[in-house]
């Protein structure tokens, strides 16, 4: 089945649309929430943040390891500490093994 002459650029120009919000880069910016009792490589929890149309986003890996949207450096600034990605992976790590402990896996 053909589409109409007329529609051929409305097309394209969705195409074009999907195919750069598919390939975009994001550059995240990883904090690690210390407080008393956790520190930074067994942090509170981590948040990344990127820029996304001039409006700043967050989020944090829950204890289900799902990806939250987050208000953490809003509430707890003062107890951000920036971090590499090594860092981030390792917690993610830490993450997933008490989660396999958690539901006895």
């Amino acid at each position: 089945m053909g589409i109409a002459e007329e529609d051929v650029q409305r097309y394209q120009e969705i195409a074009a649309r999907n195919h750069l919000a598919a390939t975009r880069v994001i550059e995240y910016r990883h904090l690690a929430i210390v407080a008393e009792g956790h520190p930074v490589d067994d942090p509170l929890t981590m948040v990344r943040q990127w820029n996304e149309g001039g409006e700043v986003k967050e989020e944090r890996l829950d204890g289900d390891l799902r990806r939250v949207p987050a208000d953490l450096l809003r509430q707890h600034g003062d107890q951000a500490v920036p971090v590499d990605v090594d860092a981030v992976r390792k917690h993610e790590g830490t993450l997933a093994k008490r989660y396999r402990e958690k539901h006895g896996f």
